[in-house]
């Protein structure tokens, strides 16, 4: 029972993080302190802390200019997403690419249909209820977008052969 109500605490915390930051987004005060990161430091806290059931595959170790705060509050709502509504085969990757650090978060649920895939990015929606499982807020996402794009990069969503992705590019 203790477990429990620690985990329903920690769900409280981040519900209202993101309601701090998309409250601050929308009036343009949103702090990041931006400094060089490495992602697969960050992605190994991130799998430690809250992502059991999660594969893990390190590729490259992409140094990146970002705030790890931020970064890290992004991998937690797409890890979370990933849970609460992804299929039992759930992994988080990490690579580089000639001008980019890149994660991604992927799993083998149901996917979000073609036609949502933009607007699971709008605050206050979401793509899925699942029977059995406190429905959330829908603002991990839209956040998680603004996050990472103050920081000058991008989030995005897409299907790949069966599996859901959802890509931080920083």
């Amino acid at each position: 029972m203790l477990e429990h109500l620690q985990t329903q605490a920690n769900d409280m915390s981040h519900i209202v993080e993101d309601l701090l930051v998309a409250a601050r987004a929308d009036i343009g005060s949103v702090s990041i302190d931006a400094g060089p990161i490495e992602l697969a430091d960050i992605v190994s806290e991130t799998a430690a802390n809250m992502a059991s059931g999660f594969s893990v595959h390190l590729g490259a170790d992409p140094i990146v200019a970002a705030d790890r705060v931020r970064v890290g509050q992004i991998l937690r709502n797409l890890v979370t997403n990933a849970t609460r509504y992804g299929g039992d085969e759930r992994s988080i990757h990490v690579y580089a690419t000639d001008s980019a650090g890149i994660v991604e978060v992927r799993d083998d649920g149901t996917g979000i249909p073609f036609e949502e895939r933009e607007r699971i990015f709008e605050p206050y929606t979401r793509a899925h209820d699942r029977p059995g499982m406190t429905a959330s807020v829908g603002l991990g996402l839209a956040v998680s977008r603004q996050l990472a794009e103050l920081m000058g990069g991008n989030l995005d969503y897409h299907g790949d052969r069966g599996r859901s992705v959802f890509r931080l590019t920083l």
